[in-house]
């Protein structure tokens, strides 16, 4: 079985639904991030806390900037918020996220130890240093983080498919299955949790089954990226290429810069020998990540000998053929590749509001 780069969808952190009063319709709603960035700008400019809830607006402009990876403003605006209400302990959390996707780990876990002296019954914070945690690979404190938030909720899902996720990466595909079921009986209907039985399935070789997971996800949620993406995988390991190219143009719809779509099409269409598509999606992948998303045919191309220079921007001529010929030997990859591509195709954790 060749194992293709799917995207984990388990690394998220638990959404705290509530939403604050008086920012606005604008910056309280979140289908838009440079709409609510917009919007509670403007409320924060104002100045007028009377009028306005201007900790809820630092906190969801935040929301808004780690959004849209600008990074430094959504930290000033978490402290802000937590300047003007220290009761509220959403803008500490995200800053601790914001952390984790910026690779500051160590910083994130200082941030959650701290909070969670005085907030020890608050499962997300657990969620939150657990995923730290995992990112450093320190696994056992991950699960035992995950198992804790578990404990004082269980009908949270995100703990659960935290864990089977470790159990995916390291490849104990029954142990992720049993983790998952055990939260089915509390969330039937968790698209995270159906989402990761799936890739186990997959990575297991049963990719049938993990069709019909894929399959009620995108039941739960049409608009779920990931899901059209993992059953392309499982469609192209079976043989039904047809299909698995459907659900990545329908992926591709839905969110056209979504670098996991194009890298596995990439390598179905390294396995049907059509060149021209596996360059121009591969080049995509570039032209979208071109410093952070290339691992997968990065280590490909070396390993393989096609290519010994620099990877980041657009290739140069000389090696757009390297990567022709890589694409035209069938895209061979070593196992590094493999792990290399699924760490960088990992999920952002969510943001709490």
């Amino acid at each position: 079985m060749r194992r293709l780069p799917i995207t984990v969808f388990a690394f998220f952190i638990i959404s705290v639904t509530s939403v604050y009063g008086g920012v606005g319709e604008d910056c309280e709603q979140n289908a838009d991030p440079h709409r609510r960035l917009r919007g509670c700008t403007e409320i924060i400019e104002t100045g007028d806390g009377e009028k306005w809830n201007l900790a809820g607006a630092y906190l969801l402009r935040g929301i808004a900037n780690s959004d849209l990876q600008k990074f430094n403003g959504a930290i000033a605006d978490f402290d802000n918020s937590y300047h003007l209400d220290q009761n509220n302990y959403k803008p500490l959390i995200n800053k601790g996220n914001v952390y984790i996707s910026i690779g500051r780990f160590n910083d994130a876990i200082d941030l959650f130890d701290n909070l969670i002296v005085n907030l020890q019954t608050e499962p997300v914070l657990y969620v939150s240093r657990g995923l730290a945690h995992m990112y450093l690979e320190n696994f056992e404190r991950a699960i035992s983080d995950f198992a804790r938030s578990i404990n004082l909720n269980p009908g949270l899902d995100m703990p659960y498919s935290n864990i089977a996720a470790i159990y995916l990466l390291l490849d104990q595909h029954e142990d992720a299955i049993d983790v998952i079921e055990k939260g089915l009986e509390f969330i039937p209907n968790s698209i995270h949790l159906l989402s990761n039985r799936g890739l186990a399935l997959h990575q297991q070789g049963d990719y049938s089954e993990a069709i019909h997971d894929f399959n009620q996800v995108i039941s739960i949620d049409a608009h779920q990226v990931t899901a059209y993406v993992n059953r392309a995988n499982s469609y192209s390991e079976i043989g039904e290429i047809d299909r698995a190219l459907r659900d990545y143009e329908t992926a591709i719809k839905l969110n056209d810069r979504e670098v996991a779509i194009y890298l596995n099409r990439a390598i179905l269409y390294c396995g049907i020998k059509n060149t021209t598509g596996s360059f121009e999606d591969l080049m995509t992948v570039l032209d979208l990540r071109p410093y952070e998303a290339p691992d997968y045919f990065h280590f490909g191309l070396r390993d393989a000998g096609f290519y010994s220079g620099p990877i980041g921007g657009r290739f140069s001529e000389t090696s757009q053929n390297s990567l022709r010929k890589w694409i035209a030997a069938g895209c061979p990859v070593s196992d590094r590749a493999v792990a290399d591509s699924t760490d960088t195709l990992l999920s952002k954790p969510f943001f709490a509001n």
